[in-house]
């Protein structure tokens, strides 16, 4: 999350966690100033997944894409 999390046109990094035995899942969410700016960061295929190498030390399986949502209402801060 540490690259998005450095670009000046997002909003912050929030994580969920939900465990499930015998298995912990992660919901890792970011937020943007607009979907301009999410192509602007990962490029064209924007909708690909991209991890980094030691992601492998950590995952079980790699989703191949990711879901992008417009929020269209908040009140400064994010429940999820």
């Amino acid at each position: 999350m540490e690259p998005a999390a450095d670009n000046p046109l997002t909003r912050g990094p929030y994580a969920r966690v939900f465990k499930l035995k015998p298995v912990t899942h992660f919901l890792l969410l970011s937020l943007w100033e607009s979907i301009e700016a999410v192509q602007a960061f990962a490029g064209t295929e924007y909708e690909v997944a991209h991890y980094c190498a030691e992601d492998d030390d950590y995952l079980l399986e790699r989703e191949p894409f990711v879901t992008h949502y417009e929020v269209l209402a908040g009140s400064g801060a994010l429940m999820v």
